[in-house]
């Protein structure tokens, strides 16, 4: 599988140094469904890795109700591993304070952290 999905709205990129899937730019697809690539990109670099990784969202601008719920199932798949995954967000993007922290409530192998970046 590619190391990065470019597309003219969001970027995804798995930087296998850093064992981290970066996401930025804005994801307002139409469906939970039209989130499966994306999701599957996100499961197969997770998978590859040993130990934990790195999920940074900090850069992720726009993410809709859909895309939210697709996260949500990937989230449920970590927990159906039993992978433990940690997840970094921006405190100046207001869909990742809102939502963010709600994952733990489905994973208790989940670290959210949020940083102070613009």
């Amino acid at each position: 599988m590619n190391s990065e999905i470019v597309t003219q709205d969001y970027t995804l990129r798995y930087i296998e140094e850093e064992k981290k899937i970066a996401v930025r730019g804005n994801l307002r697809l139409a469906s939970v469904e039209k989130y499966d690539e994306i999701i599957e990109f996100i499961l197969f670099h997770t998978m590859a890795e040993e130990s934990s990784i790195i999920l940074d969202l900090t850069k992720l601008e726009t993410l809709n109700s859909s895309g939210i719920a697709a996260l949500g199932m990937f989230i449920i798949k970590m927990k159906e591993k039993d992978r433990f995954i940690k997840i970094t967000g921006s405190r100046y993007i207001s869909w990742q304070v809102i939502s963010l922290e709600n994952f733990k409530d489905i994973h208790r192998k989940i670290e959210i952290e949020f940083v102070v970046q613009h």
